[in-house]
């Protein structure tokens, strides 16, 4: 009985979070046609909503939090955040190239940065 009540939980999620991008995205096509200029996401709440789908712990929402993240990068191309965030969910996903990758764009943004420098590190030695 708990799995299926988890399943129902995890599938009420994944549409209440489906919901709430298309409410999103909604509110800013229309903010971008009141403003006669494009309104984006702020990199914040993409990245919250990315980083929360990465968290149900499924392939699938971890491929959605790409996307996301994706869409976060073209919108914020100088942000070392947004590609930090990628280069964890790859990481995640076992996809060892694009997160070093994506570790080395946001070293490349933030060249001090220890935690980065490791975590490429790490992956280069695995």
């Amino acid at each position: 009985m708990l799995r299926h009540g988890h399943a129902q939980l995890i599938d009420s999620t994944k549409i209440i979070v489906a919901d709430v991008i298309t409410f999103h995205s909604n509110i800013l096509n229309e903010a971008t046609l009141q403003n006669g200029y494009e309104v984006k996401s702020p990199e914040a709440v993409v990245d919250k909503l990315a980083h929360y789908l990465s968290s149900l712990n499924n392939s699938q929402n971890n491929k959605d939090a790409i996307e996301l993240l994706k869409l976060n990068a073209s919108n914020y191309p100088t942000s070392w955040h947004v590609y930090s965030s990628l280069g964890k969910i790859y990481t995640i996903e076992k996809n060892k190239q694009q997160a070093i990758n994506n570790y080395k764009k946001a070293l490349g943004l933030k060249p001090k940065d220890k935690s980065l420098q490791e975590k490429i590190q790490a992956l280069q030695q695995k």
